[in-house]
């Protein structure tokens, strides 16, 4: 069996864009029980993102739609975990 060197992993970041809404404020803990049933359809739209003012207009003319929206929750991470401050060899991005 093989032996792996674990390290510990710190979560530094995180913001969520969706139909629900932008920013992690917008979001809250589900408290239905279950699943829901009898409907036919699941799907929500995003009415509108919030563009950082210093984002290339050349960037968001060129990208679609779930690209800005990539983008944008991209950098709020990014200015939440204060990733400027940190050495860049030790910066992981996962986009799910």
């Amino acid at each position: 069996m093989e032996s792996y060197n674990r390290t510990k992993l710190h979560i530094t970041g995180l913001c969520i864009t969706s139909a629900i809404g932008q920013g992690k404020t917008a979001f809250a803990v589900m408290q239905r029980p279950g699943r829901q049933q009898g409907t036919e359809f699941l799907g929500a739209e995003i009415p509108s993102l919030s563009y950082p003012e210093d984002l290339s207009k050349r960037t968001l003319r060129t990208a679609s739609l779930s690209r800005h929206a990539a983008l944008i929750t991209l950098l709020e991470a990014w200015e939440d975990a204060k990733l400027t401050t940190v050495d860049p060899s030790r910066i992981g991005l996962i986009i799910g």
